[in-house]
């Protein structure tokens, strides 16, 4: 058996144990991934992240592609993860904009995210379409945009198709490299998604800053 061909089965044996862990070790994105209603979870808690819960939707969305031949389904996954978060971004975009001194404040203050809504809002100021389109495609946390939207009475318009661009340009490319993937190799994805959200990020900041600093000059 060649270098290649062991290298390739002891990978396929450290992905089976992880795909089937004693009972009690399996987390959350398991337990919700495999179960018959999986793609039920991924909308509800993909329309959940986007405006009140620190739900990781990408990695549920992994999660959920790589059970069975569901990684064949891309272009599905992709645009149910993609609707739920945008109309769950629309509800955040609500709440900052009827009920930031209700129900928003008590969202912003149990994640400790006052400075967040006032740094969000300088953004706004110097180019609301970027700082939320950068923030629907990257790893920043989309929530405080969809608050701060409401709450500085961004225009809707603009939110929606900013949102539906960075939503979809994330979910799409990650739905896509699982599906290229295929089901064992798809679990990599998982391993090395923080890796390349990170990335996305400073990539993504970088531009952000070079088209401030553009605007600011010109």
């Amino acid at each position: 058996m060649s270098n290649n061909l062991k290298r390739d089965k002891i990978e396929e044996e450290t992905l089976w144990r992880e795909e089937n862990p004693a009972p009690e070790k399996k987390s959350w994105i398991k337990k919700y991934s495999e179960s018959d209603r999986a793609d039920w979870w991924l909308a509800i808690f993909s329309f959940a992240e986007a405006s009140f819960l620190p739900i990781p939707s990408s990695a549920l969305l992994i999660a959920t592609m790589t059970v069975k031949d569901r990684h064949k389904q891309w272009f599905y996954y992709g645009s149910l993860v993609t609707i739920a978060s945008v109309l769950g971004g629309l509800f955040g975009y609500l709440i900052g904009f009827l009920f930031y001194d209700t129900l928003g404040r008590v969202i912003i203050e149990a994640y400790g995210l006052r400075e967040n809504i006032l740094q969000t809002g300088e953004l706004f100021r110097k180019n609301a379409f970027l700082a939320i389109f950068f923030a629907s495609a990257t790893p920043l946390p989309y929530k405080v945009f969809t608050l701060a939207s409401g709450f500085f009475r961004i225009d809707p318009f603009i939110f929606i198709l900013t949102s539906l661009l960075g939503r979809g340009l994330m979910f799409y490319t990650v739905a896509a490299l699982v599906s290229f993937l295929g089901h064992w190799k798809g679990k990599k994805v998982m391993k090395y998604l923080n890796y390349l959200a990170l990335s996305l990020a400073f990539v993504a900041l970088g531009y952000f800053v070079y088209k401030i600093l553009d605007f600011a000059v010109f």
